[in-house]
């Protein structure tokens, strides 16, 4: 990414160890290399947890250049399954 071109930052809320798997593909499937991911945990609310529950999830994160950004947001959102049941 050059430094002169705008870049968009995506994060993405995944299961927990799903997060590695998606920086593989990424990279295999779309070129990107430089993804991020870390772990974190907190109270859900979605259907699968009671609210107040602990989840944890692996968070990632990819800068992208801007033009971009749709492409590889509709890409993590279609391999990560989130908006699955």
């Amino acid at each position: 990414m050059d430094a002169s071109t705008s870049s968009k930052l995506i994060t993405s809320f995944l299961p927990k160890g799903t997060g590695l798997d998606l920086v593989k593909a990424l990279n295999d499937e779309t070129g990107i290399a430089t993804g991020n991911v870390s772990n974190s945990r907190g109270t859900g609310t979605s259907s699968n947890s009671e609210f107040g529950d602990w989840v944890e999830v692996d968070v990632f994160d990819v800068v992208v250049d801007a033009e971009r950004a749709d492409e590889i947001f509709n890409f993590i959102y279609e391999k990560a399954g989130i908006g699955e049941g």
